[in-house]
């Protein structure tokens, strides 16, 4: 019987490795980046081709590498970062792993020009799939020349799954941002074959931020600078009355390196509650400073998932800091959360799951006729047709539930998730934004706004074809550099199903024409509605533009929060909405409502008694 175990050979160990480090033309970036960032540049020169798919160029004025350093930067495990285990515990540097080049090298062409300063010449080394095919000393200003091509040329399967160039290039994008912020010293530059998308000077951290989101942008942010034993928070948040008006920018950093944490957005989400529409994200720019060896960002190949020793002290100084500046910003002085308020904080694993939007707006607990911010929230994920649940529900609604069950007649007939329900015919108004009503022996709490869009998207669905008509005056929506990214790809697209939308000469978007309709539609939230359904989506096919078209012009006509609505019309909600094939979603898939059955509230109610 033959050996079932081989040792595989370097080409495709290489490759294999190759798959958790380098993942599209970004993860190039990203890691390219990086270097220039440990190598002590000053000015930093990005080049993308085809969206990075045929050619990234990183060249910068950093220490550069002595011809032997130039060679060894390509091995598996090579690098300058660390030289022994405990090393790992204090990592300072943005890489550390020696994996990232050989990875790079093992799945396309690399060419690679660089000199130190006491070097009179330089060395040129290329390499393909790992194999180096050139290394000669040559003439080249100090730092490094990295000259990435044909990416996953040796990996067809690979090659095939990049995404088109607006997308790839969108990646891109995202990957300069997380490096250009926490680095406002360094002058930064990306282009795209010949055309300019940034060019940032050295400056300031509010002037970088200013500088890659918009000058609008500046009496918005509002500064947050706090120091304590376990970790020191610097940046900004966006004033709530600017962050509705924009796409939401979420940026938090670590010791200068891009983190993504559900767990600490949350903290910033509930300092913000009530302050910002249902679905308004708050948008901040904040950058943390802690110990080295009480972090561990060795936990993810990409090395952005980061684990803390002290989460949840951070957790609850991180809530405090953003509660108080908003408060000052606001004049007022009981904003900031008392210590009863915020003493439950919650477990990391409570919130495994809060990566994207709540599936719904929180309400606010009532007690003594004043509303509180509770920091706890006992949430509970449940199945897509079983939506989340939170006790502030329950505090806020008890005395409302209670008169709903006693008085309330079951009069209709209903289908839901394929089961027939007995509905109510009266209803309730809930802070002019919600509709409570009940379906058999639950209570659901309706948000009045993603309901009325589901109705109306799936009527819109049934027609064959969107009637137009023009506007008399055109509205326009202002992009940032980033969002014009692809923009002709969406521009193209939209334009197919007949609707007049158009680039000026700023390269704005502009909307000519609207849907012809009898309810009320506002064109600029219509615009900005339909080109965030574009840039969230990793499609650009006719088919999906058409639906999210359907989808913005739902939102945008669909009843706003806080619209008072007459008993009639509350009613008509309700029965259209579960006459619909979807009714618990919304267009863009979030619940359109609570769902509190009997055995929920009844222990709620224990709990509080």
């Amino acid at each position: 019987m033959p050996d079932l175990i081989n040792l595989l050979p370097d080409s495709i160990a290489n490759q294999i490795a190759a798959g958790e480090v380098v993942q599209r033309p970004a993860s190039v970036v990203k890691e390219l980046l990086e270097n220039s960032i440990d190598a002590g540049s000053s000015r930093i020169r990005l080049v993308v081709y085809e969206g990075g798919k045929n050619g990234i160029q990183v060249v910068d004025n950093g220490l550069g590498m002595s011809p032997m350093d130039a060679r060894l930067c390509f091995e598996r495990h090579a690098t300058s970062k660390i030289t022994q285990a405990s090393d790992l515990e204090s990592i300072a540097t943005m890489g550390f792993r020696g994996e990232a080049l050989a990875s790079i090298a093992a799945v396309a062409e690399v060419t690679l020009i660089t000199r130190r300063a006491q070097d009179e010449l330089g060395v040129k080394i290329t390499l393909s799939a790992s194999s180096v095919t050139e290394n000669t000393p040559t003439a080249c200003p100090v730092g490094a020349n990295f000259f990435v091509r044909n990416l996953f040329f040796n990996v067809p399967a690979r090659r095939r799954f990049l995404k088109s160039t607006p997308i790839e290039l969108k990646h891109v994008v995202a990957e300069f941002l997380r490096v250009a912020l926490p680095n406002p010293t360094v002058a930064m530059s990306l282009y795209h074959q010949q055309a300019t998308l940034y060019s940032l000077s050295s400056g300031t951290r509010k002037q970088r931020i200013l500088d890659l989101f918009g000058k609008e942008l500046s009496d918005a942010l509002i500064p947050i600078d706090l120091a304590s034993a376990t970790v020191a928070i610097e940046g900004f948040v966006v004033d709530p009355l600017a962050a509705k008006k924009r796409y939401n920018e979420q940026y938090l950093f670590v010791n200068g390196r891009y983190m993504r944490s559900a767990y600490f957005n949350r903290a910033i989400f509930n300092a913000f509650e009530r302050l910002l529409p249902p679905d308004v994200l708050p948008s901040f720019f904040l950058y943390f400073t802690v110990d080295p060896h009480r972090i561990d960002v060795n936990i993810h190949p990409t090395k952005t998932e980061i684990k803390f020793e002290d989460e949840h002290v951070i957790w609850e100084i991180l809530f405090n800091a953003v509660r108080t500046a908003l408060g000052r910003s606001a004049g007022l002085s009981n904003v900031a959360t008392t210590q009863e308020q915020a003493q439950h904080i919650p477990s990391l694993t409570s919130y495994s799951h809060v990566g994207k939007k709540s599936a719904f707006p929180l309400i606010p607990a009532v007690q003594n006729g004043q509303t509180t911010a509770p920091c706890n929230r006992n949430v509970m994920q449940t199945t897509e047709q079983t939506v989340s649940y939170s006790t502030g529900v329950a505090q806020s609604g008890t005395r409302v539930v209670q008169e709903v069950i006693q008085r309330t007649p079951l009069t209709s007939i209903f289908t839901v998730g394929g089961v027939q329900e007995e509905a109510s015919s009266q209803t309730l108004n809930l802070d002019n934004s919600y509709v409570v009503t009940t379906v058999g022996n639950s209570l659901r709490i309706i948000d009045q706004h993603r309901a009325h869009a589901r109705i109306l998207y799936e009527r819109m669905q049934r027609e064959e074809q969107l009637q137009f008509q023009n506007l008399m005056y055109p509205a326009q929506l202002s992009l940032i550099p980033s969002q014009r990214v692809g923009i002709e790809t969406f521009v193209e697209q939209v334009q197919k199903m007949g609707l007049s939308i158009e680039l000026t000469s700023e390269r704005n978007l502009q909307l000519n024409s609207i849907m012809r309709t009898n309810m009320p539609l506002e064109a600029e939230e219509f615009l900005q509605t339909l080109y965030q359904e574009y840039i969230e989506k990793e499609t650009t096919s006719f088919e999906h533009i058409l639906d999210r078209t359907r989808a913005a012009f739902a939102l945008a006509m669909a009843y706003k929060y806080s619209t008072p609505l007459s008993p009639e019309l509350r009613a008509t909600l309700v029965a259209d909405l579960f006459a619909c094939s979807e009714p618990m979603l919304d267009p863009k898939r979030r619940a359109t409502m609570y769902v509190l059955d009997t055995t929920q509230l009844q222990s709620s109610m224990r709990a509080k008694s």
